[in-house]
C-alpha cells in the first residue's frame, strides 16, 4: 500500500507544475500523510502529537471540531458528537452491508438516509453531514497539520490512496470529498 503510493506520488511530482504535492493514505480507522517536494526527500507528515498515523475522526463540540487523537481521547466521553469509519460510507447506501455492520457494532451514531441530500447522512451534534463532507474535513486537517509542520504556503494537489475492490461509485465520494477540501486529485491509487 504505502509503498506504491510512495513511488506514485514521487513520479507525479515530475509532470506538475506545483510546488509540493500531498498524498494521503485514507484508512478505515486512521491515515498517513505524505509530502512530496522537487529537489527534497519525500516525507511522511507528523500530526500535532508526533505521530505519523492519524485516526480518521473528529469530534464536535460547542462549535469547535476536534480531529485524530483530541477526538479519539474524548470518544469515550462524547461518543454521539464523534464519527469514525467515515470513510467506509463514502459512496455507499446506508442499506450497504459493511455500513451496517459499521452501525451496528462500532458506531453510536447511526447512519441513515437523507432525501434531501439524496444518500446516506449522519446527525452530529444537531447537525446532518454526508460522509464526503466528513472525509473532506479530515483532508482538511491533512492538509492542515502539514501547512503548519511544513511552513508550506499551500497545498493544493494530492494523490489518494483508493482501496482496489472500491466501487466507481466510491472513487467519485473520493473525488467529491476531495473537491469539497479544496484540493486537485492527481491520482487515485
Amino acid at each position: 500500500g504505502i509503498s506504491l503510493f510512495l513511488a506514485s506520488a514521487a513520479a507525479t511530482v515530475a509532470f506538475v507544475e506545483a510546488k509540493a504535492i500531498l498524498g494521503v493514505d485514507l484508512g478505515s480507522l486512521y491515515m498517513k500523510v505524505a509530502l512530496v517536494q522537487r529537489n527534497a526527500p519525500l516525507e511522511i507528515v507528523t500530526n500535532l502529537h508526533s505521530k505519523r498515523k492519524t485516526e480518521n475522526m473528529i469530534l464536535f463540540d460547542s462549535g469547535t471540531r476536534y480531529y485524530g487523537a483530541d477526538a479519539s481521547s474524548l470518544l469515550a466521553r462524547k461518543p454521539l458528537k464523534t464519527p469514525a469509519g467515515m470513510s467506509v460510507m463514502l459512496g455507499r447506501h446506508d442499506a450497504h452491508p459493511n455500513v451496517q455492520i459499521l452501525a451496528e457494532r462500532h458506531y453510536p451514531i447511526t447512519p441513515a438516509y437523507n432525501e434531501t441530500r439524496f444518500g446516506t447522512s449522519l446527525s452530529v451534534d444537531g447537525l446532518e453531514f454526508t460522509p464526503e463532507e466528513l472525509v473532506a474535513m479530515v483532508l482538511t486537517h491533512a492538509k492542515d497539520i502539514t501547512i503548519q509542520s511544513h511552513s508550506q504556503a499551500s497545498v493544493k494537489d494530492v494523490v489518494l490512496t483508493v482501496p482496489s475492490f472500491a466501487t466507481q461509485h466510491e472513487r467519485r465520494a473520493l473525488l467529491d470529498a476531495a473537491l469539497l477540501a479544496d484540493l486537485n486529485v492527481l491520482s487515485l491509487i
